[in-house]
This record gives structure tokens, sequence and C-alpha cells, in this order.
């Protein structure tokens, strides 16, 4: 099975944590929180479905040149885990967003999506455990992989499209209300560094050695804008509270002594490769850190617009 999975859908995630002031506003920057939160669940058991699959394939590979037994624990979704409360919410967007019903069409498309993976999951489990793997030259396993294979690839899509309309719409709804709020000057330099480090990200998940020089750009330019931004605070001491600089402060610190850190490991290193002819065999595991890494700098902002803005 090739890798099938925008990798880069996962990380789009950046919060909308404005006091809107305008009715319309504010009902278009809560639904877009709502479905960045839901779909950033689903994305998650996407992606662990993805994973499972392909360690699936390699183990159904290693079962038919070796006859090797499958020892593989093919864990399904917690019964009870999807978030039913938001699923719900996202069911009722704003009248100004429910022209064409797209969201709702679409939220209900990812949630039966996911559920049919749980049922192809549930029947992978049962050939593994019944010990029909291998049964008819392995056809039905296989019929199970390429149908799951095909689910992901039309979820990734369906999540990507409500992202970037969602966002679409989101954005200049958060623009026309941070105007004249006095917390913009610290959320605005945050969410531009959140957009270079995942750039960054994008590039190094869907690594081609022919990229590397962008990625060298990439990586030169998250570490401008990061020096820039976190001299933003001095200049905005009589503006903000201790507590809000604080939350400043720890944002660029996990931003530039961790995420930027292992960035530049991971450029150095591609580029070290590259010179030397070899693989870089330890990639595809630096770049899932690098990707938990973006993922908690998305949280410390999150928590930072709802602690201090969306009140």
């Amino acid at each position: 099975m090739n890798k099938h999975l925008i990798l880069y859908a996962l990380v789009l995630m950046i919060s909308l944590n404005v006091k809107a002031q305008s009715d319309s506003n504010k009902s278009v920057i809560r639904y877009a929180n709502t479905i960045i939160a839901l779909t950033n669940s689903y994305y998650q058991d996407l992606r662990a479905y993805e994973l499972k699959l392909g360690h699936l394939e390699t183990a159904r590979d290693a079962h038919e040149l070796s006859d090797k037994p499958i020892e593989l624990l093919y864990e399904c979704r917690t019964l009870g885990k999807s978030p039913v409360r938001l699923y719900q919410n996202a069911l009722n967007p704003p009248e100004t967003l429910n022209a064409d019903n797209f969201y709702v069409e679409n939220i209900k498309a990812y949630k039966t999506g996911l559920d049919d993976l749980d049922l192809n999951c549930a029947k992978i489990n049962d050939l593994i455990t019944t010990d029909r793997f291998a049964t008819n030259q392995y056809k039905e396993i296989d019929s199970l992989i390429l149908g799951a294979t095909q689910t992901v690839s039309d979820l990734v899509n369906t999540h990507q499209q409500l992202v970037d309309r969602m966002m679409q719409r989101a954005e200049k709804a958060e623009a026309e209300e941070m105007e004249d709020n006095p917390l913009a000057s610290l959320t605005t330099p945050m969410k531009n560094d959140l957009k270079l480090a995942k750039s960054l990200l994008d590039k190094l998940l869907n690594y081609d050695q022919d990229i590397l020089p962008s990625i060298k750009m990439e990586s030169l330019r998250l570490r401008g804008g990061v020096a820039k931004s976190a001299s933003t605070v001095k200049m905005k001491k009589k503006e903000i509270t201790k507590a809000q600089k604080a939350q400043f402060e720890q944002f660029y610190e996990a931003l530039e002594n961790d995420y930027v850190l292992l960035a530049n490991e991971i450029v150095a290193n591609l580029e070290a490769q590259r010179d030397k002819n070899q693989v870089y065999n330890n990639l595809s595991e630096d770049t899932e850190k690098l990707l938990e890494q973006y993922n908690q700098l998305v949280e410390r902002f999150n928590l930072f617009g709802l602690i201090n803005v969306d009140r």
C-alpha cells in the first residue's frame, strides 16, 4: 500500500478565539471553532487508521513470504470515543453559512466514513483472531485493506474541503473583530509564526530531495519570524498583563527551544545524508515528533485565546 494520507491536513488546527462584537461574526467564529475541534478529533482517528493499515500490510506481506505468525494488535477506535456534542453542534451551522448545506452534508459523510473504518477494523480483527488471514490467497484481507485505503483517501479530501472553506470565512470574520483588540499585537505574530511552522512541517512530512532548497528557505523564514515576534512583547508592556506576557513568552520558548531546534536538526540531517548519498532512516520518526510539537504549540495558542480573548 502506497502512502496515501495527506499529512498536512492534521495540523490545520489554528484557533479563532476572539471576542466578536457583531452577532454574525460571533456565530461564524464560534462555529469555526466547533468545526476545527471536531475535524481535528476525527483526523486523529483517521491518522491512526492510516498508520494501522501500513503496519497491517507489512505484517500481511511478511506472512505471505515466510508464513510468519500474525502478531499484530489491530486496535479499533474506542467505543463512545467520538465527540458527540461537537458533532451535534456541527450539524447546526449559523444561517449565514447554511445556504447550500455544505457543512452538514460533509460532517455527516466524515462521521459515516469513520464508522465504516470501525466496521472494517472489526472484520480485520475477526480474520486475524480466527486464523483466516491468508484464506483464498489473502483475497478477503486485501479487499478490506483496499477498501479502507480508499475510505481514508476520501475522508482526507472531505477534511481538507471542510477546513479550507471554513477558514476562508472565519479568518475574514476574525480580522474584522480583532481590529480594535489590544491583544491582536500578540495573537497576530503567534498565528503568523504558526503558519510558518506549518509550512515547513508540510514540506518535511511530504519530503522529496528536490525540495530541500525550499525547506532550507522555510527554515530560515521561521527562525527570522520567531526572532522578530519574540521581541514584540517588550514593546507592549503597558498594554498587557504579567500573565499574558508569561503565556506569550512560554509559547515562544516552546516554539524556539523545541520546534525550531528539532526542525533545524532534521534539515541539517537531510542535507548531510544527501551529501553522503545516504538515506535518512529516522526521517519519519523525527517528523512525527515535529508534528506532535506543532500540535502542542497550537494548544498553547488556543489556550491563550480562550483565557484572554474569547470571554
